[in-house]
């Protein structure tokens, strides 16, 4: 491909990104669906359920501990796996 089309093919990209961010809600913006406690099924979001219930599954009020917990399963299978394949 020439210089111009690449040129062409990334501002085209760039400007298709531009376009679909301009729907999205501010940053820090309170009143954004994902800061709500409920989907709009009335289905209570991730996000709030690990929250409120952080203490009572993983017996900590850390939030960080809670997803720190959550992901060592995940890096435990990660680091078995590269062992076993090299």
């Amino acid at each position: 491909m020439n210089q111009g089309l690449k040129w062409l093919v990334l501002l085209g990209f760039a400007g298709l990104m531009g376009w679909g961010m301009w729907g999205l809600p501010d940053r820090g913006d309170l009143d954004a669906p994902m800061n709500e406690k409920t989907t709009i099924t009335g289905t209570p979001t991730p996000a709030a359920h690990y929250i409120e219930h952080a203490y009572k599954e993983a017996k900590t009020p850390n939030i960080v501990t809670v997803v720190l917990e959550a992901l060592i399963p995940w890096v435990r299978s990660w680091w078995y796996l590269r062992q076993v394949s090299s």
